[in-house]
This record gives structure tokens, C-alpha cells and sequence, in this order.
């Protein structure tokens, strides 16, 4: 059984390694839709329903927090992408708040 990702990266170069990365070394998960523009991702999500979600958090115009935001209980595991020590700390504390 596969499970459904999304990746949300405004740079392509990123989505394209990491969905790279994905197919060779994780065949259970199937790459579902990319998406680098993050204002689109909510109605992607909304209709494509993943299981999984990889989403960078340093995007222009709408963060990866904003776009959770936009989710009141997301049905689905997240995993933040970020070259930031910061923003990993950050992740951290909104997902234990349960936001």
C-alpha cells in the first residue's frame, strides 16, 4: 500500500531532489502532486487528501506555518524541510502545541 505525498518547496531545484531522493530510497510513498506555490497548497491538499505532506517553511509570501494554519486539524503527518536551525526549533514547538 502507498502512501500519498505532497511536497510544497518554492524551488524547484529542491523539489526535484527531494522527490528524487524519495523515489529511490522510499518506494511505499507515492509522490501524489509537488507544489511550489504555497498559496495553491491548500486547495491541493483539500482534494488530493496525502498522507503526508514534506513542506519547506521558508517561502515568500506564505511560510509553511501559514499554510498549516490554514488546516484546523490536518489529516495528515508533516514533515518540515528547512536549512535554518531556527525554523527547526520552531517546527518543533508549534507541531508539540498541536497547531
Amino acid at each position: 500500500m502507498s502512501i500519498k505525498t505532497i511536497l510544497i518547496d518554492d524551488e524547484p531545484k529542491a523539489i526535484a531532489i527531494l522527490k528524487n531522493k524519495i523515489e529511490r530510497l522510499c518506494p511505499d510513498l507515492e509522490i501524489v502532486a509537488t507544489i511550489e506555490k504555497p498559496a495553491l497548497a491548500f486547495d491541493i491538499i483539500n482534494e488530493l487528501q496525502p498522507q503526508l505532506v514534506f513542506i519547506d517553511i521558508a517561502m515568500p509570501g506564505m511560510s509553511g506555518f501559514d499554510v498549516l494554519e490554514q488546516f484546523k486539524k490536518p489529516q495528515f503527518e508533516i514533515i518540515f524541510a528547512t536549512a535554518f536551525d531556527q525554523y527547526a526549533l520552531d517546527a518543533i514547538k508549534q507541531c508539540a502545541i498541536g497547531t
